[in-house]
């Protein structure tokens, strides 16, 4: 897509006269229009071997934009009764056996420190501590 600046704009003049803006679904090409020039900014670099890259290179920066959203796991199987995720131990267990912080931080780098599952902007939700990360309880829970 190209977007031109138009003259007539009602503040002033843009600074900026031409943007174009390219879908290149591949991260690591994405990385190497930054290094060559042929992009001015890329999206999504900020997972992985690319983040550190970019982290090495004085002529980049990483900005961290997190987009605002929820993740969630639905186990639909839990209302099976023949399922194990039936049983409340076994789905205490499983979320004691997560570390959402190493999780977060692997995902999303830089993000806050995980522990709230309600956003703030939410404020009229109920909030909740998620479980914390330890599997030696929830090995005993699963028993």
């Amino acid at each position: 897509m190209v977007a031109e600046a138009w003259e007539g704009y009602w503040r002033k003049v843009p600074n900026v006269k031409t943007v174009v803006i390219k879908e290149v679904p591949d991260a690591a090409t994405r990385f190497a229009m930054l290094k060559t020039g042929q992009a001015d900014f890329a999206l999504a670099l900020a997972g992985g071997p690319l983040r550190q890259a970019v982290l090495a290179d004085s002529k980049l920066r990483l900005i961290n934009s997190p987009a605002p959203g929820v993740a969630s796991l639905v186990l639909s199987e839990q209302f099976n009764p023949k399922s194990p995720w039936s049983n409340l131990n076994v789905r205490q267990a499983a979320s004691l056996a997560i570390d959402r912080e190493t999780l977060v931080a692997t995902v999303i780098p830089d993000a806050p420190i995980p522990g709230q599952i309600i956003p703030d902007p939410l404020l009229w939700v109920k909030k909740f501590k998620p479980d914390p990360f330890d599997v030696g309880q929830g090995k005993g829970a699963a028993g």
